[in-house]
């Protein structure tokens, strides 16, 4: 019996997805970050800790298995949340 469960592009600690190794780096240097698509388009972000506790509560939970989950996520364009980041760390805003 098989179990997923599914995130969006991944953020926070540890995280590795397009947006932290292309944008959130020449975001925080105060430099131009180029992406593909619509940058105002919505798009789905999750925290890597939330993703965590969600395959454990799915792991540990008979009831989950053999379905597919969605783990916790948030909208936002791609242009918003690097807005976001640059505010957090006082960087210029992109």
């Amino acid at each position: 019996m098989t179990t997923a469960a599914r995130a969006g592009q991944y953020l926070g600690p540890g995280a590795v997805s397009p947006f932290t190794l292309l944008v959130a780096p020449r975001v925080l240097d105060g430099e131009l970050a180029l992406v593909h698509g619509d940058p105002d388009a919505e798009h789905s972000f999750s925290y890597t800790e939330d993703v965590a506790a969600a395959l454990v509560a799915v792991g540990r939970d008979e009831r989950a298995w053999g379905r597919a989950w969605h783990a916790p996520v948030i909208t936002t364009p791609l242009r918003r949340a690097a807005a976001e980041l640059a505010a957090l760390h006082r960087a210029p805003e992109p």
